[in-house]
């Protein structure tokens, strides 16, 4: 389903965390083929992850719901997960398969393995990382939040204590433990973004969410990742962005076709990033690594429509089985 909103006319409205969940994948597939060089835009995702999070699936697990949240995950996101990296497994031949590196990603433990053993894996497994992590996050807050009534009634008293506690938590263990970024520093860093994108939906009005970014600015100014990366470049304006005008508003026929451009991007932004594998080894194996302007840009737009075709076929596989009756009884009437 589309998340833009047409209104009167030749007008819609746009989320603008949909909008910012667009620019964030397009900035990473630019930064993969080298046409830009914006670092730690996939944590802008799981700022958006933890917002959307909140925003879709706490209140549901609250209504009692939590089983459909994990089905939900499990068929839209696990499954189509393993048969991304199936081809890579088989690709990597029997020498690579009968070795112990290979079941990582399938065991979704890639950002949990030292650096050794993720230079053993087959290279394109290495493009997953953000996936399995997201599959993590989604899969043991459900879970806990399923098993904890207390955390429940907590969440529903008062919705930013837990997101508040969990990121000063997570800010307290990258400022005392070890920095060692290829174990538990670099999870608990990607699930300080988390947290924070839900502390952001979970505090009521504009003022105490602003408050709440100033002090999630200076973290994540403070505690990057990479000293290369810049938070100030993309993530924190975007999350001012956010808070200062939750929806965007696109008047006239070309902005209008624009903000559905975005919306199905942003949409599919979960499969484009999965694809984009597939594609950037296709361009490199054609063109070579050092790729020209044009190829980068094709290779884009290719690893775009890419994710879009997997986004429509997956709504198709759900339309099917929401109509599996109306299925059955027309192609066997008699049963």
């Amino acid at each position: 389903a589309s998340n833009v909103t047409p209104d009167a006319g030749a007008r819609r409205s746009l989320p603008t965390d949909v909008a910012l969940r667009s620019v964030a994948i397009v900035v990473i597939l630019m930064n993969h083929l080298e046409l830009t060089r914006i670092f730690e835009t996939s944590m802008l995702l799981m700022v958006l992850a933890g917002y959307n999070y909140a925003r879709f699936q706490v209140g549901n697990v609250l209504k009692g719901h939590g089983t459909e949240v994990l089905r939900n995950l499990f068929l839209w996101v696990v499954v189509p997960f393993y048969l991304m990296i199936l081809p890579p497994t088989l690709a990597s031949g029997p020498e690579r398969l009968s070795g112990w590196p290979v079941p990582v990603n399938w065991f979704l433990m890639y950002n949990f393995v030292p650096d050794a053993v993720r230079d053993a894996l087959p290279y394109g497994m290495r493009f997953f990382w953000f996936i399995e992590v997201y599959i993590w996050f989604i899969l043991v807050t459900t879970l806990v939040l399923m098993a904890f009534a207390p955390l429940r009634r907590l969440i529903a008293w008062r919705p930013e204590v837990l997101p508040g506690v969990l990121l000063a938590a997570a800010t307290a263990y990258l400022a005392l433990g070890g920095k060692d970024y290829g174990t538990t520093f670099g999870v608990i860093a990607v699930a300080q973004r988390f947290f924070a994108g839900w502390l952001l939906l979970a505090l009521p009005g504009v003022k105490s969410r602003l408050a709440a970014l100033a002090a999630i600015a200076a973290i994540f100014l403070l505690q990057r990742m990479d000293p290369a990366d810049h938070p100030e470049w993309l993530i924190l304006p975007g999350l001012l962005l956010l808070t200062l005008m939750p929806t965007l508003t696109f008047r006239g026929r070309l902005p209008v076709a624009f903000a559905a451009l975005v919306a199905t991007i942003a949409t599919s932004s979960l499969y484009i990033y999965m694809g984009q594998f597939y594609v950037d080894t296709a361009l490199w194996k054609l063109f070579g690594t050092d790729l020209n302007l044009h190829s980068q840009i094709a290779g884009v737009v290719l690893c775009i429509g890419f994710g879009i075709a997997i986004q429509m076929a997956l709504d198709l596989a759900k339309r099917m089985w929401a109509d599996r009756s109306a299925l059955r009884a027309r192609f066997f009437p008699n049963r």
